[in-house]
């Protein structure tokens, strides 16, 4: 990867990469466009879309001088553009945005100032709303707060709060230290669409990381969304758990919390069958041997497929969601407790 150097101190990037987003592309441009403290850069990637991308893209930042617009006609996978855009922002501070999701027009300016009070931290992330296709707000993220004060979070609590939940890292609205990112190598194109969301784990717990508690973005959820349908799909599931655990095993020994690798393997499978649960209409037969699959509990197919399939669909919903969450344990119910505690006072 040719890198060019970090030269532009307290400058921002964004960088934003797009395959055939139209539908959500103008909401993310503008979102992007209109902040109170402007990006010092805009760089703009488009992969290949074979929509009207571009003349959205052309038009929304037609009177930008600091825009730059890099049109590729082959498809290489949003990994390979973030590395680019990676490799070719000079500032300080770089901002990843998805071109589906969208910023609240303070984003960059609180991030940024709370990242300025403290310089040893890699990133700064926040909260951040879920929206649906509609842009209704569904929910919000992450489920369990580090903090309900905006500051620093070090790397020993990162340690701790990692054995009982892995919901704290959200990369839709973080604000990143270019120099760190490319300490470890860029984005790591094996672990997919778990490429943010490790790299954040791997600098938090060798640094720390600022916590925003303020939503300040807003994440779209579809089933159509690349990274929701993927993540649904078992042979994708097996493959994440095997590279993250790879990726795992060959960083220092004393990085990552004891036995993370099977914690975190939990979580995915939780997450993945939850995802399924969730947006699935019916809970029929193919559906559910699926589901008992890739929690690895095939020997139950007969009797559960028939049990749960014969419950009205909204309580077996509920019941099959207890009975994923006891086959995985992925985080603590009192870490559960208290992070909704913390968010109501």
């Amino acid at each position: 990867m040719n890198v060019a150097p970090t030269t532009q101190s307290g400058q921002v990037t964004f960088i934003l990469t797009n395959y055939n987003h139209s539908l959500f592309l103008g909401q993310a441009l503008e979102g992007a466009l209109h902040q109170i403290r402007p990006a010092d850069k805009f760089i703009i990637i488009d992969d290949g879309s074979t929509d009207n991308s571009l003349d959205i893209i052309y038009e929304k930042t037609r009177h930008c001088s600091y825009v730059e617009v890099i049109q590729h006609t082959q498809n290489k996978g949003c990994i390979a553009r973030l590395n680019e855009g990676l490799a070719r922002a000079e500032t300080e501070f770089v901002s990843f945005l998805a071109a589906d999701d969208v910023l609240d027009q303070h984003f960059l300016e609180n991030h940024l100032n709370l990242l300025c009070q403290f310089p040893q931290a890699p990133f700064g992330s926040g909260a951040c709303h879920i929206i649906d296709k509609e842009g209704h707000k569904i929910g919000m993220r992450p489920l369990f707060f580090p903090s309900v004060r905006s500051g620093f979070i070090s790397s020993p609590e990162v340690k701790t709060l990692l054995r009982s939940c892995d919901n704290f890292l959200w990369g839709p609205g973080a604000l990143f230290r270019r120099d760190f990112i490319l300490a470890l190598g860029g984005f790591n194109s094996s672990l997919n669409s778990l490429t943010d969301g490790m790299l954040m784990r791997h600098l938090a717990l060798e640094h720390g990381f600022c916590f925003f508690p303020k939503a300040l973005a807003s994440w779209r959820f579809s089933k159509e969304n690349g990274s929701v349908k993927s993540i649904m799909e078992e042979v994708y599931v097996e493959a994440l758990i095997k590279n993250a655990k790879n990726y795992i095993a060959t960083q220092k020994i004393d990085l990552f919390p004891p036995n993370y690798a099977s914690l975190l393997e939990r979580r995915l499978r939780f997450g993945s069958v939850r995802l399924q649960i969730m947006t699935a209409s019916s809970l029929d037969h193919l559906l559910l041997r699926k589901i008992f699959s890739t929690l690895h509990t095939e020997s139950l197919n007969n009797v559960g497929v028939s049990l749960f399939a014969a419950i009205w669909t909204p309580l077996a919903k509920i019941f099959l969601l207890l009975y994923t969450f006891c086959c995985t344990r992925p985080f603590k119910i009192s870490a559960l407790i208290k992070a909704f505690l913390r968010r109501a006072c």
